[in-house]
């Protein structure tokens, strides 16, 4: 078990989804190669021993994460046009999935239209489909603000898809905001 716990450490270089997982939640052998080779995220682990919660399908979309709550659903331009009144606050807000972390799918860009902010998985906790780009979605989770990072941004433009837009790269000044989420929903269908 303490292997287990060291491997899940190695967070953004591996992929740990259901089907790298057996149906007792350990990891498969093709899972624990790749966290053999990994190097690990620099920041943001799982909490040691905890498995990723599997994804919960429905016919229109897939939970990652911790069930959706906040029943209210605040729109994307509403959200992105402030997100500094947010900060500090839960919530739930819809809008399309710009971008999805390649390595691991531990943070997606949310979008709409030209304004775009980040979204990661609280402390690592859970990943989602690294195919997500381009589909609607709805964040839930709590807004912080942070202070520009070079070597943090450099960190997510290495995860990123091609030519996808790097949110803390449009930051004009020093603050930025992002959303630490315990839930994503991806809708199915492409936008």
């Amino acid at each position: 078990m303490n292997l287990l716990s060291i491997l899940f450490l190695a967070a953004c270089q591996t992929e740990t989804t259901p089907k790298d997982q057996s149906h007792d939640g350990t990891m498969s052998k093709h899972s624990h190669d790749q966290a053999n080779e990994a190097e690990g995220h620099e920041e943001g682990h799982q909490p040691d021993g905890q498995v990723p919660p599997s994804p919960a399908v429905n016919a229109d979309y897939t939970d990652f994460g911790t069930p959706l709550s906040v029943e209210t659903i605040t729109n994307a331009d509403e959200f992105l046009n402030s997100p500094e009144t947010y900060v500090g606050k839960t919530v739930r807000v819809s809008g399309n999935a710009a971008d999805v972390c390649q390595k691991m799918g531990c943070w997606i860009v949310f979008s709409n239209g030209d304004k775009t902010m980040r979204v990661t998985t609280k402390d690592h906790g859970f990943f989602v489909d690294k195919q997500g780009a381009g589909r609607k979605c709805e964040v839930e989770g709590v807004v912080v603000s942070r202070q520009k990072d070079s070597e943090r941004t450099a960190h997510f433009e290495s995860e990123a898809g091609e030519g996808a837009p790097i949110p803390e790269n449009e930051v004009v000044g020093e603050t930025y905001y992002e959303l630490e989420a315990t839930g994503i929903r991806l809708y199915s269908a492409s936008l």
